[in-house]
C-alpha cells in the first residue's frame, strides 16, 4: 500500500505490468459512482457510468494532451525497435 494519506494522497496498490517491450508499474485504484482521479495538475478522470460489465469513464485534459483507447492509438518505432504509442499534437 501507498504511504501518504494523511496528506490527502489516496491509498492504492502498486502492481508490476509486465509488457514484451517494457516493465511498468500501475497504480490500481477503486473508485465509486462520481469519484473521480487526479493525474498531475490537469487531467481529471471521473466514473461516470457504472453497468454489469462495463464502466464509462469521462476525462478532462488540456486539448494540447492526446486521450486514445488502447486499441486505436497510433504507434511510433523506438530506436532500439519497439513499438511506443505516440501522441501527435492537435492543429
Amino acid at each position: 500500500m501507498l504511504k501518504g494519506a494523511q496528506f490527502g494522497v489516496e491509498r492504492g496498490t502498486r502492481v508490476s505490468v509486465f509488457n514484451i517491450n517494457r516493465e511498468m508499474t500501475m497504480l490500481v485504484l477503486s473508485r465509486k459512482l462520481g469519484e473521480k482521479i487526479v493525474i498531475g495538475d490537469n487531467i481529471v478522470v471521473t466514473v461516470v457510468k457504472i453497468d454489469r460489465n462495463q464502466i464509462r469513464i469521462g476525462i478532462e485534459a488540456p486539448t494540447n494532451i492526446l486521450v486514445y483507447r488502447e486499441e486505436i492509438a497510433p504507434h511510433r518505432v523506438a530506436p532500439e525497435g519497439r513499438t511506443h504509442p505516440v501522441a501527435l499534437s492537435r492543429s
